[in-house]
């Protein structure tokens, strides 16, 4: 397969993605300052969003791993602050 430069488009995509996904991380965080919250976009609809920009190649394999794996680990982070156990 020959790399190429991303499209604008791709790159966009990529931009946003990574945009989202620091808002995710950084907006469960409940420390002393404030409460950020991204909102209702739940970890499915991330995950999807995750998957489908692997699908239009606009973030390799490794990146989708560990994009997922960080998604999942700061939901869970999220529900035991909810549910009192953090």
């Amino acid at each position: 397969m020959r790399k190429h430069p991303p499209s604008p488009f791709i790159a966009a995509i990529r931009t946003l993605g990574c945009a989202v996904l620091l808002l995710f991380t950084a907006g469960c965080w409940n420390g002393d300052v404030s409460n950020i919250r991204l909102g209702d976009i739940s970890l499915g609809t991330q995950l999807i969003d995750l998957k489908r920009a692997l699908e239009d190649e606009a973030i390799s394999p490794e990146e989708y791993d560990a994009a997922k794996a960080k998604l999942i680990a700061a939901y869970a982070i999220c529900e035991s602050e909810e549910n009192g156990d953090g």
